[in-house]
């Protein structure tokens, strides 16, 4: 981006935050071990990536990563948690990095939307944003196919290899368009250590996220 006597310090203080926040999410790509899933996860980040680096996590304030790139800074702050984790019950044998590394950045994929549509769409309306918080509506072209579906499609569509346990540990975190964000416990998918850590990894993201209406609030 070249800046201009027009620009303003915010959008230069935001344009410099969405840029540190995907510089870290692409070096965390990087470290992936496996070689075809590094090669699959970068092609595709990188195929999406005018999308993924402004993309909001939530529509509400209350939710959390309620702004542009909030997709992003969620996902980073899910893999520290997630990695503090593995680190600290010592289950590194039984979850690999790259299980850490997939989970955190790729769990809640499927809030890009669809190939034609994106999931969130600006709130036009004053008193919701005001009144409710609520920054970004629910596209209704969308609004019927689950987050994960969507996820598992983008991961299909560029031929990211997924295991059973990373399949399993990603429904186990489902999220609905009536919720958000699940605070659940396992829904009933069979419990393993990726289910579990990302499970924690996420509540406790969500727990310690402020309550903002833009990444530079953060």
């Amino acid at each position: 981006m070249k800046f201009t006597k027009e620009t303003t310090d915010d959008q230069k203080k935001l344009y410099i935050a969405l840029t540190n926040n995907w510089k870290q999410y692409c070096g965390i790509l990087e470290r992936i071990e496996d070689a075809e899933l590094k090669n699959a996860s970068i092609a595709m980040v990188n195929a999406l990536a005018d999308r993924l680096i402004v993309c909001p996590s939530s529509s509400k304030i209350d939710y959390g990563g309620c702004f542009p790139g909030g997709l992003v800074w969620h996902s980073l702050s899910v893999y520290r948690n997630f990695e503090l984790l593995r680190t600290t019950m010592d289950v590194k044998k039984e979850v690999t990095s790259d299980s850490a590394i997939v989970l955190s950045l790729f769990h809640d994929l499927g809030k890009l939307g669809t190939k034609d549509e994106d999931c969130y769409l600006p709130q036009k309306s004053d008193w919701h944003r005001e009144k409710l918080g609520q920054m970004f509506t629910i596209n209704p072209e969308i609004s019927n196919v689950s987050i994960p579906a969507r996820t598992f499609e983008w991961l299909s569509n560029y031929n990211v290899p997924m295991t059973s346990q990373l399949f399993q540990a990603i429904m186990s975190a489902t999220t609905s368009m009536n919720d958000e964000a699940s605070r659940s416990g396992i829904n009933n998918i069979k419990d393993s250590w990726e289910a579990f850590l990302l499970q924690a990894a996420i509540k406790s993201s969500l727990l310690s996220s402020p309550k903002v209406s833009t990444i530079l609030d953060t």
